[in-house]
């Protein structure tokens, strides 16, 4: 058996192990003419003879490279041509799109072909179930992200790097080196082209590729290479593992304190603060994720900032992205976004409700009060000169401005926290603390009852 036969059953054997086909796929190659993903087609093509599959090719004209671009184009056109195969072309101005959106040309790049697939499938109606995305991303490519990103500063889940698959995105030339790429293209007699932008050392990832890789395995391991991508394995079954226990704690988490996530709020209790010091940083991404809708740009440095509050006495915050913060209360660790404050000021609602002994509600977004000892109107304000609460059953008050102070709410939001008063008597910090001034107790007839309306912080 000789050497390209040996390299195509490698890679065949990965793609079907790691179940990247469906049954009856349709499968969107990105193919730019390269090497790798000259390679991954002609593999591809030789599984479709035996399997129900149905291949087309995507090409991204980035309108970067100029007269380059166009014989990239070409060439991927006349490929298809030649093997029979469907080719799809989109053009996207990634410089004026860097420009636009503030990132570098390489993110911009990868929004662009994110949005070409996108676009494709949508075009042509392919149901999802089907449809994957194939990438020429190899094991040498791997490497380079993995060093990247110690590099840069990551955590355990910066050396998973790439994955056999992730949603629709399939790599099925993962597990070949580029040395094997490149020597099944030779023993297969393909012809590819060559980017120009690789060849200098203008890209982060470029100067690791051309001197930081061969230096590992010239001067320090021969399998360097091997031995980075089976650590990377080994890393993205741990935080497999780990991202599973945090889900479970950040529920527990959400079960304790009744209503503890209202619209874009979280509170991490008990659950959290006992658990494992290696687990948190999970639970406290998990929560930041939900809060803000997105994980990119929280790295950990954000971790750490606010793994230090969490530590440390009540009133500490954090500024986050995406208008994330992150507080230290009494009891547990708070993340909001700023915005859905002021926000509670509409979502207080009340209502009268005949007490007949039934048990008391406890919790942080829901309070009950004895009626028919409130003597003036109850109103939904902000904080007034002169606002005080009562502290302690024996009628012991205490300013307001003491009050938030001690609970550990931060100076900026002080002004913003919505109150239900009755004249300067304070009854409630909602979502905090209440007064002890209108206790419910066996002589209550009527329960003023507070709460925040869900339904109506989410619109």
């Amino acid at each position: 058996m000789d050497r390209g036969e040996i390299i195509y059953r490698k890679a065949a054997s990965f793609t079907v192990s790691n179940g990247l086909l469906p049954e009856n796929a349709f499968v969107a190659a990105g193919v730019s003419g390269g090497s790798d993903s000259v390679v991954m087609l002609h593999i591809l093509l030789r599984m479709a003879e035996n399997m129900d599959m149905e291949l087309h090719v995507i090409h991204v004209n980035h309108g970067i490279r100029g007269e380059e671009a166009v014989r990239d184009e070409d060439f991927v056109k006349s490929l298809c041509k030649k093997r029979g195969i469907p080719f799809a072309l989109f053009e996207y101005d990634v410089p004026s799109m860097s420009a636009e959106q503030h990132m570098s040309l390489e993110e911009a790049g990868r929004m662009a072909r994110r949005m070409a697939f996108r676009e494709f499938r949508e075009q042509n109606g392919i149901p999802e179930q089907r449809f994957r995305i194939a990438l020429a991303h190899n094991r040498d490519d791997l490497c380079e992200t993995v060093l990247h990103n110690l590099a840069r500063g990551t955590g355990l889940r910066g050396l998973c790097s790439m994955k056999p698959s992730s949603g629709e995105i399939i790599r099925p030339v993962l597990a070949l080196s580029k040395d094997e790429i490149n020597r099944y293209a030779e023993e297969n007699g393909l012809a590819y082209i060559t980017d120009s932008t690789n060849l200098c050392d203008d890209y982060t990832r470029n100067r690791i590729r051309k001197h930081v890789m061969p230096y590992l395995t010239e001067h320090v391991n021969l399998r360097a290479a091997e031995h980075i991508a089976e650590v990377s394995g080994l890393a993205s079954q741990a935080v497999e593992y780990m991202e599973k226990k945090a889900h479970e704690t950040l529920e527990r988490c959400l079960e304790e304190e009744t209503d503890a996530s209202r619209g874009e709020m979280i509170f991490l209790g008990m659950p959290f603060l006992m658990e494992n010091p290696a687990l948190q940083p999970y639970v406290i991404m998990e929560a930041l994720e939900r809060t803000a809708g997105r994980r990119k740009d929280f790295t950990m440095r954000h971790i750490r900032d606010v793994l230090d509050i969490s530590n440390g006495n009540t009133g500490r915050s954090a500024d986050l992205p995406y208008g994330v913060t992150a507080v230290r209360e009494k009891g547990g660790l708070c993340i909001r976004k700023k915005e859905t404050v002021p926000l509670l000021h509409r979502c207080i609602k009340s209502r009268i409700v005949e007490y007949c002994g039934q048990e008391i509600i406890k919790n942080r977004f829901e309070k009950w009060f004895d009626n028919d000892k409130i003597t003036e109107e109850v109103v939904f304000r902000t904080r007034q000169a002169g606002d005080y609460m009562v502290i302690h059953p024996d009628g012991k008050r205490k300013k307001l401005t003491r009050v938030m102070i001690d609970d550990g709410i931060p100076s900026d939001i002080r002004d913003v926290m919505p109150l239900a008063a009755a004249g300067s008597h304070v009854l409630w910090i909602a979502g905090g603390r209440a007064s002890e001034g209108f206790r419910v107790g066996s002589g209550t007839k009527n329960i003023l009852e507070l709460y925040i309306d869900n339904e109506i912080c989410n619109q």
